[in-house]
């Protein structure tokens, strides 16, 4: 049973795990494990600021094709190696989630506000335990003791109110899905996955931590898989035990894998 494979791979590490596994449209639990407990969110808020800016797209203030100059540049970024430039809201939305761009993320949240997202999060969305509290990279605000926060239980419910287009538009909704499954970081719950697969997913990872959440659409059924691994022994987080787990998942969840022709 996938649980048991599941709990058999956690006995291996002294890493703290929160894990969910639901059918978005059943709402049938396959797997849970500290769902609701609120934990420091890396990348992964990322998707609800993108949410809340196609959000304002919908309402009209902005508009995909809008530019935004971009002259904040953080030194992770590939997006902007080569310095300041102007960037549509679209772009910028797309590296946001793709590459996780954080110099892309910073300029979404100074044109729309910290306290303005952080509310749609709670008052539009309904997720209790994620905060978007600073800028991506904000070393001083980390010190301060402010930090960005979510949990499996309000990742499930944006992704679900998201593919069953309970917010924004029916194109809009679309549109952000088709950019997660865009995801080039694939080294976490994908990390060990050879064949096919459907994954709207955003990755996240700071020190001693890395997530991955998203819905797999597999056998006519989307699934939302989310894994966060915390307080690891390595500074990098576990991407090879987040693999193995994905590695399970997927191979309980996806019959079509071995019905590629290959």
């Amino acid at each position: 049973m996938l649980e048991d494979k599941v709990t058999k791979l956690l006995e291996t590490s002294k890493s703290k795990t929160s894990i969910l596994i639901r059918d978005i449209d059943e709402g049938a639990i396959i797997y849970g494990q500290d769902a609701k407990k609120k934990i420091v969110s890396a990348s992964i808020i990322k998707v609800g600021i993108m949410l809340c800016m196609m959000e304002e797209i919908r309402k009209g203030r902005y508009d995909l094709k809008d530019e935004i100059m971009v002259d904040d540049i953080l030194f992770d970024s590939e997006v902007f190696e080569d310095g300041p430039r102007s960037m549509s809201i679209k772009e910028l939305i797309t590296w946001m989630i793709i590459t996780s761009d954080n110099t892309a993320t910073n300029a979404i949240i100074r044109l729309l506000g910290l306290e303005y997202i952080d509310s749609y999060l709670y008052e539009q969305l309904g997720l209790e335990s994620t905060r978007l509290e600073r800028y991506m990279l904000d070393e001083k605000a980390i010190a301060s003791g402010l930090n960005n926060y979510s949990s499996q239980h309000d990742m499930f419910i944006l992704f679900k109110k998201l593919y069953h287009h309970e917010i924004l538009d029916d194109e809009l909704s679309e549109l952000a899905i088709a950019i997660l499954k865009r995801q080039r970081l694939q080294d976490q719950l994908c990390r060990y996955i050879d064949y096919p697969f459907s994954f709207a997913h955003k990755t996240g990872e700071l020190d001693y931590l890395n997530h991955d959440v998203g819905v797999l659409e597999a056998n006519d059924h989307r699934y939302y898989i989310g894994v966060f691994i915390y307080d690891t022994e390595d500074i990098k987080g576990d991407k090879k035990l987040i693999g193995k787990i994905g590695k399970v998942i997927f191979n309980e969840l996806c019959t079509f894998k071995n019905n590629t022709g290959i």
